[in-house]
């Protein structure tokens, strides 16, 4: 990653929110007069209607109008614009349709106006706006909605648990201080639950000026509850931070519908400190500047879901799980689209710390510099079944699986979907560092692709560190796809590094070796060759190579490719794909050799077990001997001697061209892999094209007078021409005898 080996908070600390107690307080602010409603007019309870107050007075711009009675006050085309300096509804509730609410507050410089829906109070509190605007004069105007920290904040008596819920339809709210919807006193004795709802047109700005850096709160303290649902095209402005749950014990959760937008200017925190945060959107996330985290310090937990066409932006990182015990969850889902401006890093910064990240349907994930699973310590797990991961570069930044920290470990599972790590960037599976610069860790990186496609630049498997120990595997099976036009494995010093081919496809122009331990397993999966190479696996030696039961298939996609080790093992080798596999070492696994396609040259030795030469297919060798209890067949090329050691046989069903000499020892038609009585009448050419026989003295049933017993009436014997079975109905003594005479005949004829 990075030079230095920053954590979140050293490098971008981030606001605690504990608590706002007094926050709305000033020397001016407390000269206000609190006028409480009491609805003495009979007019609908018209809100600037003087007689519906204590005392028949309107508080006007200079006193905070309270109302607790149960009633409900209303602003509509009968009051018009209505101007007051801060509004509390503690019991009972605020209608306006249409018209212009404007908070004016006017006590002096410093004071903070507020329209506070449930404060501090146990009847029930909300607000409705439709078709209407509020309005604010001066820097400071908060909203508060369910705050059970109001009768502090106003310098009244001990919290109380209160709730509010405020609707807007169509309408435009304009603020300039904190907002908070769901908001409990520090202790979590008393709790705030709040709820905000925007549909329609309805948009909420909260712009932060200058040095003011406001913040938006959903849910904070212990035992709070706040909710905010967009609906519609609604949009919810932040001009700094946003947090959703914040503070251990709150709870906060935000619904984002398609066509609507949540934008902060700075960080959008879901789960901080401890809290509990909840987002699921199917419109628009975005943060214009700042970081987005999901789940950050404490024992947070938060989550982040996606569905629909979504979008979700980060101007800056995005963090998922980072610090403390905190867990972050990030689910891209269905068609929807993620950017990142910064980095990506799920699971950061202390060992306690879990991101997971999930990728799926046709989501698509763009990261513009660093991707990190499972760094500083952190565990950190990304899934991927479907969609697009997309990480761009032109620096020299990377995607690391695994990475700084003491028993940090990420983890990769990919079962479809796919992987591009474009332009200079490589993709690390377990990183320690640059060696010889104190970078001591434990670190353990996993990528277990079952499906999908990975499209690489460079790809190191474990690049480890000194000091430390760095375990780096990737697991390919199924039918994952993984191209990396570079790879090295166990690159520095305590690096371990396996590869396991167990199903799929893994494709390189080649494999080198570092400094530590490297191994590459082959149990069925496809190595594939992505360009000319005199030395596939480089410098790994023949031990670091096994061939299990599974066998290799090995396929050099056109190109002239060599591999200079031993190739041993309890399987076999296939070699396919057009172009050659040359084989400089001694081959000594047990399993068959099958030549589907192409030509495989062997320098060295071949292996022990049967050989299967496709139609087309060449094996080129200087003598195969086919060993006992083994067998050759197919109707491809070999271009070498044959030798057909006692007990080997030949695989009925195609003709084997051979350019050298055969020669057999103690072969006879029992021999013939698949012949039985069951084979149709005929004559069979098993072997063409040889340049001669190294004699049949070592075949038995040899001509007609010789033809084996196959049972059912039908009998076998082979003759010349190349070397040919045939198979006839089991001739009577007379034909035997009448055979041998012709056959008399034509020799004293030579």
């Amino acid at each position: 990653m990075k030079s230095s080996n920053r954590s979140l908070f050293s490098a971008r600390p981030l606001q605690n929110i504990v608590t706002f107690t007094g926050l709305f307080l000033s020397a001016a602010a407390l000269k206000a007069a609190d006028i409480q409603w009491d609805g003495g007019a009979v007019d609908g309870g018209l809100l600037n209607t003087g007689a519906n107050w204590a005392g028949d007075v309107f508080p006007g711009n200079g006193n905070r109008g309270v109302i607790g009675n149960g009633e409900t006050a209303a602003v509509n085309g009968t009051t018009g614009n209505v101007s007051i300096g801060s509004l509390r509804v503690v019991n009972g509730s605020f209608e306006q349709t249409g018209q212009t609410l404007t908070m004016a507050l006017a006590n002096g410089a410093g004071v903070t106006t507020e329209f506070m829906v449930g404060t501090s109070g146990s009847g029930s509190a909300s607000a409705t706006f439709t078709n209407a605007t509020v309005a604010r004069t001066g820097d400071n105007f908060g909203f508060l909605i369910g705050d059970a920290n109001g009768a502090t904040v106003l310098n009244r008596n001990t919290p109380v648990a209160s709730s509010g819920s405020v609707t807007l339809n169509s309408s435009t709210v304009n603020t300039q201080a904190i907002t908070i919807v769901g908001k409990s006193n520090t202790a979590g004795t008393a709790a705030g639950t709040g709820s905000l709802t925007l549909n329609g047109t309805s948009v909420l700005n909260q712009t932060s000026p200058g040095a003011l850096n406001r913040t938006f709160i959903v849910g904070e303290n212990l035992n709070s509850s706040g909710t905010v649902t967009l609906n519609d095209t609604s949009q919810l402005n932040v001009g700094y931070r946003m947090y959703i749950g914040s503070n251990a014990g709150g709870n906060g959760s935000m619904s984002i519908a398609a066509g609507a937008k949540s934008i902060s200017g700075n960080d959008t925190v879901i789960g901080n400190n401890g809290g509990t945060g909840l987002v699921n959107n199917a419109g628009e996330l975005r943060n214009t500047g700042g970081w987005m985290l999901v789940g950050t310090a404490g024992a947070s937990n938060g989550t982040l879901n996606t569905s629909g066409s979504a979008v979700v932006a980060s101007a800056g990182n995005l963090v998922i799980g980072s610090g403390g015990t905190a867990q972050g969850t990030f689910k891209a889902s269905a068609s929807s689209v993620t950017t990142v401006g910064g980095e990506l890093w799920v699971g950061n910064d202390a060992a306690g710390a879990k991101g997971f990240m999930t990728v799926e349907n046709n989501a698509s994930v763009t990261v513009n510099s660093w991707m990190a699973v499972g760094r500083n310590q952190a565990s950190g797990t990304l899934t991927q079944t479907g969609g697009t991961i997309t990480k761009n570069s032109t620096t020299n930044t990377h995607f690391v699986i695994g990475s700084y920290g003491n028993n940090a470990k990420g983890t990769y599972n990919q079962s479809g979907g796919t992987l591009n790590v474009n332009g200079v960037s490589s993709v690390y599976i377990g990183e320690g560092g640059t060696p010889g610069v104190g970078n001591t860790a434990t670190i353990t990186a996993d990528w277990n692709m079952s499906g999908g496609v990975a499209n690489i630049n460079n790809l190191v498997i474990a690049r480890g560190n000194t000091g430390g120990v760095v375990t780096g595997t990737i697991n390919v099976s199924g039918g994952a796809e993984l191209k990396a036009t570079s790879v090295t494995m166990a690159q520095f010093g305590g690096a371990v590094g396996t590869l396991n081919l167990d199903g799929g496809t893994f494709q390189s122009t080649g494999i080198s070796k570092g400094l530590g331990t490297a191994k590459i397993n082959f149990n069925g999966g496809t190595m594939r060759a992505g360009g000319a190479s005199a030395g596939f696996f480089g410098n790994l030696a023949s031990s670091d190579l096994d061939i299990k039961a599974g066998g290799l298939n090995f396929d050099t996609n056109t190109f002239e490719v060599t591999v200079t080790q031993d190739l041993s093992g309890a399987g076999g080798l296939t070699k396919s794909g057009g172009g050659t596999l040359t084989l400089g070492g001694a081959t000594t696994y047990s399993g068959a050799t099958v030549v589907s396609a192409g030509t495989l040259l062997v320098s060295g030795t071949l292996g022990s077990g049967n050989v299967t030469i496709a139609s087309g297919a060449t094996l080129d060798t200087g003598t195969a001997t086919i060993g006992s209890a083994h067998s050759i067949g197919g109707g491809g090329t070999l271009d070498a001697d044959l030798v057909f050691a006692a007990g080997s046989s030949f695989v009925l069903g195609q003709t084997l061209n051979v350019t050298g000499t055969v020669t057999f020892t103690d072969f006879d038609v029992f021999d013939v892999v698949g012949l039985n009585s069951s084979t149709a009448n005929g004559t069979y050419t098993l072997i063409d094209g040889a340049s001669g026989y190294g004699g049949f003295a070592g075949v038995s049933n040899f001509g007609l007078e010789n033809a084996a017993d196959l049972g059912d009436g039908k009998s076998a014997y082979f003759q010349e021409g190349s070397f040919q079975l045939v198979v006839i109905p089991e001739p009577t003594a007379a034909l035997l005898g009448c055979a041998g005479s012709l056959l008399l005949l034509r020799r004293r004829r030579n």
